[in-house]
């Protein structure tokens, strides 16, 4: 995927309030999200106990799954 492939995490929201499918990147790893995703879950999916930070998944990289 390339860089201006990302989205933010505002246009990820409203992605997923349309109803769309979106994912969060962090390093080499990939999770599906939805609007109930908490950062533990996030954590314990992308395998980043104590690892994924609040400013990791607030400044993030997204994309919408096709």
């Amino acid at each position: 995927m390339k860089e201006n492939d990302f989205i933010t995490r505002e246009e990820a929201l409203k992605a997923l309030k349309k109803g769309k499918r979106v994912q969060f990147h962090w390093k080499d790893k990939v999770a599906e999200i939805s609007p109930d995703t908490t950062l533990n879950e996030l954590r314990w999916n992308l395998m980043a106990n104590l690892k994924l930070l609040v400013s990791d998944v607030v400044n993030g990289k997204y994309s919408i799954i096709n």
